[in-house]
């Protein structure tokens, strides 16, 4: 069969899948991959009972295995994925939001708004998938094609009309969420991070800016109208501002934000005061978050939606799990964030000092297999902000911890040693910071945020495991039972 017959029939198949576990009797397999794994698991799909593979036109030549070759150059999983759920993002309100740091927390700030607003919300990102009161646990920040394109059909059917998408540079890079019709994108910030990922800040900004630029132009063509809130107190978000002004035409709108137009005060208790004319009342905390808040409303606007459910979204969104989390229990101040880069621990760092009276404690590590770049950094923005630092596991994947600590032990000169305490396990290095709270003092769990697993490597085997760990779980066992 040709790729362009498979198309017109795709509805003949009962399934579209990517991945052999889920294969039923009759299912169209999508294959990917490089070639040695490709032809594995095509044999895989075979025998759990796929009617047909499709894959590039090189995937599995030399195979003695029948599969209808997709043209070069085709994103043929998204291709594939959009068509077989009839085009989802066609009848939503599609709005995504891509960034180093804030996606999450923004995310959120926009669903509490819109729902005040009346619509029925999806929500695609790092922490999960939620609609319809179902939550399902994320595999990725953004899904890969066939998974987005089936979530945004299941929200669609089941009453949603507006879907919010945390849009990162893998999903955009790999062509996961090719050919989706946006309806607008909030650019938080750019900073220092996926160094193993893109080759330059260049190629990272490039690609984040595609959702601004040919995924507009796509939208616009398909009959939407495009709208870009960036926040243009950052370098990167400036640039972007210029690019989207050089493109911008009727079907075209752009809000430009900056904390430095907001006129918010900041406290332990929140952030209060008036941004883009909208009356101002979280219990959210940090100059960053009032950023996330300035996106959230500067999309709003775009929208149009009034200024009343506005304020009332912003209010009624208490807590983010995982992001700058408070746990104010037996007279001990602890806050629990997802910062794992350095630009996002620093400016929790900097939020905290002020709000603290007594002694600013952090808790971090850095993962494994991933950016090594980062580690001395955020040892030494450690130490230079806060008053006590103790170093532990993050998700080590397959790399040793020691290995790890010593990185981040690089960024420390001998000056701030005094400051450091290594405690490998990461149980007992929050046990030991809560130890040694005083009643003034506040201490920083970073890194992790909500994750529900801590993955831990063996030398001995070579492997990793996965254990339940979520820091706030962690936190307050300790609390009621101080560790053995």
């Amino acid at each position: 069969m040709l790729y362009t017959d498979l198309l017109k029939q795709l509805h003949d198949y009962p399934a579209i899948e990517d991945d052999t576990r889920f294969i039923t009797k009759g299912a169209l397999y999508v294959a990917g991959g490089g070639q040695d794994k490709a032809l594995h698991y095509a044999k895989e799909a075979i025998r759990r009972g796929a009617r047909a593979i499709v894959g590039s036109a090189a995937l599995l030549e030399g195979s003695d295995l029948s599969y209808i070759k997709a043209p070069e150059g085709v994103h043929y999983a998204a291709e594939l994925a959009r068509l077989y759920y009839r085009n989802p993002s066609e009848k939503l309100l599609l709005l995504g939001v891509t960034g180093t740091c804030g996606k999450t927390t923004t995310t959120y700030l926009l669903e509490a708004i819109l729902t005040e607003a009346g619509y029925k919300v999806g929500v695609i990102g790092t922490e999960n998938y939620r609609y319809a009161n179902i939550i399902q646990a994320s595999q990725n920040t953004t899904p890969g094609p066939l998974l987005l394109s089936k979530l945004l059909r299941t929200m669609l059917d089941a009453g949603c009309n507006a879907v919010i998408v945390e849009v990162s540079s893998h999903g955009i890079k790999h062509a996961r969420t090719q050919g989706l019709l946006f309806d607008g994108a909030i650019f938080t910030n750019l900073s220092l991070e996926h160094q193993d990922f893109h080759p330059t800040m260049e190629d990272y900004f490039l690609t984040k800016s595609r959702l601004f630029t040919e995924y507009a132009d796509l939208a616009i063509k398909s009959g939407k109208k495009f709208h870009a809130c960036v926040n243009v107190r950052d370098p990167y978000g400036l640039r972007l501002a210029d690019i989207i002004a050089s493109l911008m035409g009727d079907q075209y709108a752009q809000l430009k934000f900056s904390r430095d137009q907001a006129e918010l005060r900041l406290s332990v208790e929140g952030i209060r005061g008036e941004a883009l004319g909208v009356s101002i009342n979280s219990s959210l905390l940090g100059n960053f978050n009032a950023e996330n808040i300035l996106g959230a409303v500067g999309m709003a606007k775009l929208l149009h939606l009034p200024a009343d459910k506005i304020a009332s979204g912003i209010t009624k969104l208490t807590a983010v799990n995982g992001r700058m989390e408070k746990i104010v229990k037996h007279h001990k101040q602890i806050i629990v964030d997802f910062a794992h880069k350095p630009e996002a621990l620093e400016q929790v760092l900097l939020t905290l000092k002020p709000l603290c009276k007594g002694k600013l404690v952090v808790v971090f590590g850095c993962g494994g297999n991933r950016d090594k770049t980062k580690r001395p950094v955020m040892g030494h923005i450690a130490v230079q902000h806060a008053d006590r630092v103790y170093l532990t596991s993050d998700n080590q994947r397959l790399e040793p911890i020691d290995a790890i600590l010593n990185d981040i032990l690089s960024g420390i000169t001998s000056d701030y040693l005094h400051k450091v305490s290594v405690i490998p396990d990461r149980k007992q290095a929050i046990a030991a910071a809560l130890a040694a709270l005083g009643p003034d003092d506040v201490v920083l769990v970073a890194g992790r945020g909500s994750e529900p697993e801590l993955s831990l490597f063996d030398p001995a085997t070579g492997t990793s495991t996965q254990i339940p760990f979520r820091d706030r779980d962690v936190i307050l066992a300790l609390l009621i039972a101080p560790a053995q």
